[in-house]
Formats: C-alpha cells, structure tokens, sequence
C-alpha cells in the first residue's frame, strides 16, 4: 500500500484499517474494497467477478450451503454431500474442495499472483471455481460465505428457490477460530487483539459478520431457507443430520444416522485427507503464506474463546453483540 494512503488512514484515526493493511496485505490480497449493501470487506480481486456471481444461472435442484467463515462450514459440507450421496464414502474420498466447490473462490485471491506462485498447478475448482460450476451437472452442491444480497440475483429475487442451509456460531469461537485461520492460511501477522478489532469493525474478510448473519436470519421462514447453529452440531450432533435430512427431503435411517455421526466426529474428520484441508496448508507454506503452524480443523469445541480472550476482550464482545442485536428478533448468542 502507498505511504500516502497509509498516512491518510493514520490521520484519519483508522486504526482498524491501518491494521488490516499493515498485517494482512500479501502478494495475493494487494488492496481491500467494500461491496454491495451489506458493505462486504473483501480482496479487490473480487471486483472483477460481482457481476458473474450475481449473474449466475440457479438450478432449482442446487443446494447452498452458506455460512460467515469459520463457523463449521466444513462440517455441514461434508453431511450435506454425503447425505445428498446417499453416504457413498467411497466416492468421498475425492475432495471436499471439489465436491462441493467454493463459489466465490476465484475472487478473493489474485488469481494471476495464485497461478505464477503455483506454477500454475491451481486446480480448477480454485482459480475458475464460478466455471467450475456453471459446467457441474444437476444437482450441485455450491459452497459461499457471501451475504445474501451479494448471491445470485435469481435467489435474491425469489424465481429460483434452491435449498440453502446457513450455519452461524457463537461470534467470539468464530473470531478466535478465523484468527488462527488467517495466521495459518493467510498471512496475517498481526496478534488476536488486533484482530478482534478488525473482526468487531467489519474489516475481516467477508466481515461485517452481524451482516452476514442478518440477510439470511431475517429470511429463516423461507421454506427453501435451513439455520442451523454450530453449537447444536456439537451438542446433538445425531438430531442435527436428521434435521438435515428431512430438509434436504433424503429422510435416514438409524442407523445410517448412527454411521454417518461417526464419519463426521471431529477426529475422524481430522484425519480424513479429502476434508481436513491439509493440502491446502502444504500449498500456503509453499506461497510462505503459513505464520502460525496448525491445522484446517484446529479445535471443534464450543466455548474455546474462553482460553485465549481475556476479561476486558470477552466483555467487549458482549457489549458489541448486545448491541448489535438490539432491536431485533434475533435470539442466539444473548
């Protein structure tokens, strides 16, 4: 970034958009913008692509599985395809990545940047993921953490009615988690109270998260329209497939819930290569992106905030939620 945009920022007080350039700016992320009503803090090679996501032709068989990042994305992808694939875990082996292609994956890096530090070995679920999906066959199963007013027009305005589940999580285990995230896959270099105040002010990637949330809350009535919360996964994770299914219209039976809880344990997804990401960590420490070792799944546990936020932290995020609940029908995490 330019000095003399650094220095309009510090003389305009900025403080959260002089962390965001000054820890999380890599060769892949050069500059951020806002999109669309929601304000959606993201890479500015997303610009390019807008107008092809909002344009993208909906099937009315295609499933959507929506989430702000790090609130179990992951998890219910995995159940969601299995489900819908009448648990072939054969055919599971295959990527998640691929399985379930991350719509807006070819706007949030420079693709070119991506491709030459690659030599480009970038498959093409990654740096085409929109033509990935225009070519999949019915059904498709189609990964975002975009807001609802930046999906496709079709849904937006109701004349097409996919399935959509969204899955949120208690904000402070999201911010904690998309920390360590960002440190291990991103390049961030900043510490977890910086990145509090970046998540808090909506300067994250794909933040403001109340934003995020909102859109979809405020259509839960929708019939094609599932919430789901993280925090059910981990306490009645059984129920939660059952749920699902019955959502999806691919009712199970006991014992294939019983079966299919196993495969999505946490430790059996952590050790399961076509989901737990560690392909994609071997290729950010190649792009010297990895600043924190770890792992993709890092932790599945509820309440995790509780060993890394301190007292003032935690009372800050109360405050904020509070806040940004008031006047609302909106009765999670309060």
């Amino acid at each position: 970034m330019a000095s003399t945009e650094i220095r309009k920022i510090e003389e305009n007080k900025d403080v959260a958009s002089l962390i965001l350039y000054r820890d999380s700016v890599t060769p892949f992320r050069k500059s951020f913008i806002t999109v669309g009503e929601d304000k959606m803090s993201i890479a500015i090679s997303f610009k390019k692509y807008v107008e092809e996501f909002k344009n993208l032709e909906v099937y009315q068989s295609d499933v959507f599985i929506a989430s702000f990042p790090k609130t179990g994305t992951t998890w219910l992808s995995e159940m969601v395809w299995m489900i819908c694939n009448d648990m072939n875990f054969e055919k599971g082996r295959e990527l998640l990545a691929k399985r379930v292609p991350f719509l807006e994956m070819c706007g949030i890096y420079d693709q070119e940047e991506m491709q030459k530090s690659l030599k480009g070995n970038n498959p093409e679920f990654i740096n085409d993921s929109i033509g990935f999906i225009r070519r999949l066959k019915e059904p498709r199963l189609i990964k975002t953490h975009l807001p609802f007013s930046l999906l496709p027009l079709q849904i937006q305005n109701n004349t097409k009615q996919p399935k959509i589940l969204y899955i949120t999580r208690n904000p402070k285990d999201v911010c904690v988690s998309y920390y360590h995230h960002a440190k291990l896959l991103e390049g961030y270099r900043g510490n977890l109270e910086d990145f509090r105040t970046l998540f808090l002010t909506g300067k994250v990637q794909y933040g403001p998260f109340w934003n995020n949330v909102m859109g979809y809350w405020k259509r839960r009535h929708w019939p094609n329209i599932l919430i789901l919360q993280y925090e059910q996964l981990i306490t009645d994770l059984p129920s939660m497939i059952k749920k699902v299914a019955l959502f999806l219209e691919k009712p199970l039976t006991d014992k294939q819930i019983e079966i299919l809880a196993k495969h999505l344990n946490f430790e059996s997804m952590r050790r399961n290569k076509s989901v737990n990401g560690e392909e994609v960590v071997e290729m950010r420490k190649k792009q010297n992106l990895v600043v924190e070792d770890g792992h993709f799944l890092r932790s599945g546990k509820m309440d995790d905030y509780k060993e890394e936020m301190n007292f003032e932290m935690i009372n800050k995020f109360d405050a904020w939620i509070k806040e940004k609940v008031a006047g609302t029908d909106f009765d999670l995490y309060t």
